[in-house]
């Protein structure tokens, strides 16, 4: 595994490309921003400090975990990572959820637990026809009766697991 120094941008830039298959990062909670470019054999690259910039298509990574980070939104440019098939944004300060990660249609994975304060998913939340795990644990949803029908209704008759 390679490291190296540099400073950290919070997601990533976009629209530019690398030469792999397949990219999956991780920005962990400790200042850590993992890139596994699986396309590339053993090319595991990790970056430690403040500031990043990745040159990589958004559309060409998988999963996306942002979980500890203290995020309060949704980075903006989320509706470009469509190849997400997992979207880790648990442990954070999210208040709400913007429509565009409703456009994540090969998202499989939707991780949002333990943020308090979220209350309400977007209306049109059931548009994730990929989504095969959504969990909502210790957020404001957890005790919100209303919201967890409406919820469990915009995936009625799919095979879901919903955690509240």
């Amino acid at each position: 595994m390679k490291k190296v120094l540099v400073s950290l941008v919070i997601v990533v830039a976009l629209g530019f490309s690398v030469c792999a298959d397949e990219a999956n990062i991780q920005l962990s909670g400790n200042g850590t921003l993992e890139m596994n470019l699986n396309g590339i054999p053993g090319q595991d690259i990790v970056f430690t400090t403040t500031e990043v910039q990745l040159k990589i298509a958004p559309a060409s990574i998988t999963t996306l975990d942002l979980s500890n980070n203290g995020l309060s939104e949704v980075p903006a440019g989320i509706e470009k990572f469509t190849g997400l098939v997992s979207l880790q944004l648990n442990s954070n300060s999210l208040t709400t959820i913007p429509d565009a990660v409703c456009n994540l249609t090969s998202l499989d994975e939707l991780l949002l637990q333990n943020n308090p304060s979220l209350n309400k998913l977007p209306d049109n939340i059931g548009n994730l026809i990929s989504l095969g795990v959504l969990n909502l644990q210790n957020t404001g949803i957890s005790s919100n009766a209303t919201e967890q029908a409406r919820i469990q209704a915009s995936f009625a008759g799919r095979d879901i697991e919903i955690a509240f």
